[in-house]
């Protein structure tokens, strides 16, 4: 059985919390800057490599229009 979660909280708190791993999928919103997990910042607790782990396996999502090379998207359409 897998578990989704969408992100609502810190971003080093996944990991603290061991809210991460192969039955555990999480989905961000398109919104968030790409590689955000990846962004060094003093106030996270966790490193690179914890962060690497918490987001293993994740969803990244974005509204088709956001699409500027108009490639078709999984159910072969494209936002225009």
């Amino acid at each position: 059985m897998l578990e989704f979660f969408m992100h609502a909280f810190y971003n080093d708190q996944a990991y603290k919390l061991g809210m991460y791993g192969l039955k555990i999928v999480w989905i961000f919103p398109g919104w968030y800057a790409e590689n955000f997990w990846q962004t060094q910042q003093n106030d996270i607790g966790c490193t690179s490599e914890q962060m690497n782990a918490a987001v293993e396996g994740s969803f990244l999502t974005s509204a088709i229009f956001y699409n500027p090379i108009e490639e078709r998207g999984i159910a072969n359409i494209t936002s225009t």
